[in-house]
């Protein structure tokens, strides 16, 4: 991925096999810190948007939560494009970017 390319994308489906409808929230867990400020996040589990922002802002868990019915599903989708930047040092690295869900049962 370079500067000004477009933007890469990739989707995960989400299922909650549980008798009960649960929360789900998302963060990041990068492998360093020097794409905090230079990659843009973008999260969507079905047609809402469950995070914009950038990987810094996303190190923290997402304030607002996807809510899925009791064995519902849904196709969550994440799209990172990197900022342009004089201060990029990236040309021929990798860097790693994990998301983790958690999920807390909510009332009826």
């Amino acid at each position: 991925m370079k500067p000004g390319t477009p933007p890469q994308a990739g989707s995960v489906s989400v299922t909650n096999r549980t008798g009960s409808r649960v929360a789900v929230r998302f963060r990041a867990l990068p492998s360093d810190e020097e794409l905090d400020d230079l990659l843009r996040v973008s999260i969507e589990a079905g047609r809402k948007k469950g995070f914009e922002g950038s990987l810094a802002d996303l190190r923290r868990w997402t304030v607002t939560p996807i809510l899925l019915g009791s064995r519902g599903s849904v196709r969550v989708g994440v799209t990172v494009r990197l900022s342009p930047s004089p201060l990029l040092r990236h040309v021929g690295r990798t860097d790693d970017v994990n998301i983790e869900f958690i999920s807390a049962e909510r009332g009826v």
